[in-house]
C-alpha cells in the first residue's frame, strides 16, 4: 500500500502543473485574465497549485480554502482541496470536496474523481472510475485530462493495453497532457517488453522510487530466487552472527524479504543495528552492487565477471575509485543497466521501477 501511495503522490505532482488548465479550461470556471488580481479566488488557487507542485500540501490546502472563501461557487478550489486530501489519504474529505465541486459545476470534476478513486483503490474503484470517465466524455469528449487520468487508472489496474489506448487518445486530441502521455506510453512499452509474470513486478514497474523492500520482493517473486540461489545452511542460519531483520513485523512482504535476507545478497542484508529498512529507497549504485552479486551467484561462481582494474571511467560523475565502479562498468558494458543520455550514470540517484524491472528482465533472459 505504501508503494502505491508513493506512486499516487508522484502522479499528483507530475499532473498538478496542468490542474489549472484541466479545471479552468474545461468549462468549470471563468477564464483567467493575463494579470490575476491578488484578492481573487484565481490568485489563491494559482498559489495552491504551486504549493501542490512542490508537495507542500498544507500550504496548498490553505490557499485552496482561501479561494473557496473568496468565491464559494468557484469549483477549482474544491477540486484542489480534493486532490490535497487524496494525497494525504483523507478520502472521505476528498470525496466530500468533489461532491461540492460537482454541485457548483460538474463538468471538470470527472477527471479529478478518477484520480481520487485511483488513489483510494477501494472496492469497485475501477468500475467507478470508468463511470466517471463515461459521464465526463458525454459532457465533453475532447477533454484530454479525462483520457489521461483514465489511462493512469488502467495502469494502476495493470490493464496496460487499455492504458496505452487512453494515452494515444490524448495525443490524438493534441489539447494538453501530450508530454505526460508520451512519457507514459514509453514506460508502458518498456513494461510490456519486460514480460513480467507477477503483479509484484507490475506494481514495482510503476514506482518513481524503488525501496529495499520492493527490490527484495521483486527478486524473490519475479526471478524465483529461493529456488535458484542456494540459501545459507541451517547451521549458518542458527548462528548468532546470521543477519536477522528486526523491523519487518506487519510488512505485507515479510516472508519474501526474509527469504532475500537468507540468500545473503551483497547490499541487501540488514544494517548493523539489525534493521532492514524496507521503506528506504535504493540508489542506482547500490542496485548495481546487488545486481552484480546476483548475476555471479546465478552463474555459480564468484569470478564470473571481468575485472575493471586500470579502466578509465566512461562516466562524467564516477571515478574508478567509486565503491560501485566495477559493478557499474560491467553492467553497463553488458547493457543490463543503462547510463544517462548526458554521459552520467547517476550513482546517487534513486532507482526507478522501470529501471529495476528492465534490468531484472535482462538478467532473467540471460540466466535461462
Amino acid at each position: 500500500m505504501k508503494g502505491l501511495l508513493r506512486q499516487i503522490r508522484f502522479q499528483v505532482q507530475i499532473g498538478i502543473a496542468a490542474l489549472a488548465l484541466m479545471a479552468l479550461g474545461s468549462g468549470c470556471a471563468r477564464s483567467l485574465p493575463s494579470a490575476i488580481p491578488v484578492d481573487s479566488p484565481e490568485h489563491s488557487y494559482s498559489n495552491g497549485v504551486k504549493f501542490m507542485d512542490k508537495g507542500e500540501y498544507e500550504n496548498a490546502l490553505l490557499e485552496f480554502e482561501r479561494a473557496k472563501a473568496k468565491d464559494p461557487k468557484y469549483a477549482p478550489a474544491y477540486i484542489g482541496i480534493a486532490l490535497v486530501k487524496a494525497a494525504q489519504e483523507d478520502y472521505q474529505a476528498a470525496f466530500a470536496a468533489l461532491d461540492k465541486a460537482r454541485s457548483v459545476d460538474g463538468v471538470a470534476v470527472h477527471a479529478s474523481a478518477i484520480r481520487v478513486l485511483t488513489a483510494q483503490q477501494g472496492e469497485g474503484w475501477l468500475q467507478s472510475a470508468e463511470r466517471e470517465f463515461e459521464a465526463g466524455r458525454l459532457r465533453d469528449p475532447l477533454t484530454p485530462s479525462l483520457y489521461f487520468f483514465m489511462g493512469k487508472a488502467y495502469e494502476e489496474a495493470y490493464s496496460f493495453e487499455k492504458a496505452a489506448s487512453m494515452f494515444r487518445r490524448v495525443l490524438a486530441l493534441n489539447r494538453g497532457f501530450s508530454d505526460e502521455a508520451i512519457f507514459a506510453l514509453r514506460r508502458l512499452e518498456r513494461i510490456q517488453k519486460a514480460n513480467l509474470s507477477t503483479d509484484v513486478g507490475k506494481k514495482v514497474a510503476l514506482l518513481a522510487k524503488v525501496t529495499r523492500g520492493d527490490i527484495a520482493t521483486l527478486l524473490v517473486k519475479e526471478l524465483k530466487l529461493d529456488t535458484r540461489v542456494p540459501k545459507a545452511s541451517k547451521a549458518a542460519r542458527a548462528s548468532q552472527e546470521f543477519p536477522i531483520a528486526t523491523d519487518l513485523a506487519g510488512h505485507p512482504y515479510k516472508a519474501e524479504i526474509e527469504t532475500a535476507v537468507e540468500l545473503r545478497l551483497r547490499g541487501l542484508g540488514p544494517f548493523p543495528d539489525r534493521t532492514f529498512a524496507p521503506e528506504k529507497p535504493i540508489s542506482r549504485a547500490d542496485f548495481s552492487i546487488l545486481l552484480e552479486d546476483l548475476i555471479v551467484r546465478l552463474k555459480g561462481g564468484r569470478n564470473a565477471q571481468p575485472q575493471s582494474k586500470g579502466f578509465l571511467s566512461p562516466f562524467t560523475d564516477i571515478t574508478p575509485d567509486h565503491y560501485a565502479f566495477d559493478a557499474i562498468l560491467w553492467l553497463t558494458s553488458e547493457k543490463i543497466l543503462e547510463p544517462r543520455p548526458d554521459g552520467r550514470f547517476g550513482p546517487g540517484e534513486f532507482l526507478s521501477g522501470i529501471e529495476a524491472i528492465s534490468a531484472i528482465s535482462r538478467v532473467k533472459e540471460g540466466s535461462r
